[in-house]
This record gives C-alpha cells, sequence and structure tokens, in this order.
C-alpha cells in the first residue's frame, strides 16, 4: 500500500500468486473473484 498499488493489483499479486502455485484452474478461480470484487 505504500507503493499506491491499485488494491485489484495487489490482490492479484498476494492471492494470484498462491493460488497459481496449486495450478490454472485454482489460480482462474482466484482471478474470477478478484475481478468480481474489483472489476477489469
Amino acid at each position: 500500500m505504500d507503493l499506491k498499488v491499485p488494491a485489484k493489483e495487489a490482490a492479484d499479486i498476494v492471492f494470484g500468486n498462491v493460488y497459481a502455485q496449486w495450478g490454472s484452474v485454482e489460480y482462474q478461480k482466484v482471478s474470477d473473484i478478484i475481478t468480481s470484487m474489483f472489476g477489469n
């Protein structure tokens, strides 16, 4: 947050990287959730 990173980008960095370790299907699920929360 100190770097003024937009919330959607921060969520994608934090959660996307974690779920990507479990495979593309899991990453897509979390990516869809992030998009639904923050929009495109």
